[in-house]
């Protein structure tokens, strides 16, 4: 915006008075339009990109290639009590997706981390498959 405006300045402080037949008119004209798309696409680059759906079924594969040795059916075989059901995150604080990607990606006590694993998109997509799950009762 501050480039338009000071486009505009610099347009109409170097008009040409209106009996000098110039012909450089159309070409300000011109040039004026290009300045302002470029000032437009530079200012749609900076807006927020839209966030991508999470793919469960790609959530549901890498959780049964990675996680169900210790998690199938949102159980935890190694701390039992720590189990990926609603009721654990309520009592554990887990009441968000952010939540359950930051575990996968840094790891929780006895669980690897395994965020040089798996890509940013898989995490995200385990991480909306495991709430999804454990708001449905793993059924």
């Amino acid at each position: 915006a501050v480039l338009l405006q000071q486009t505009l300045q610099l347009d109409q402080s170097q008009q040409a008075p209106a009996d000098s037949g110039t012909l450089d008119s159309p070409w300000r004209a011109l040039a004026l339009g290009g300045l302002l798309g470029v000032a437009l696409s530079f200012a749609s680059l900076g807006g927020a990109q839209p966030a991508k759906a999470a793919d469960l079924k790609q959530g549901k594969e890498v959780f049964n290639n990675i996680c169900a040795a210790c998690h199938a059916g949102g159980n935890n075989l190694i701390v039992a009590d720590k189990q990926l059901k609603k009721e654990a995150f309520q009592k554990y604080g887990v009441l968000e997706v952010n939540k359950i990607k930051a575990i996968i990606s840094g790891g929780q006590n006895a669980m690897p981390a395994l965020g040089q694993i798996l890509s940013a998109d898989e995490i995200d997509d385990v991480a909306n498959y495991v709430m999804q799950q454990s708001e449905k009762g793993w059924a």
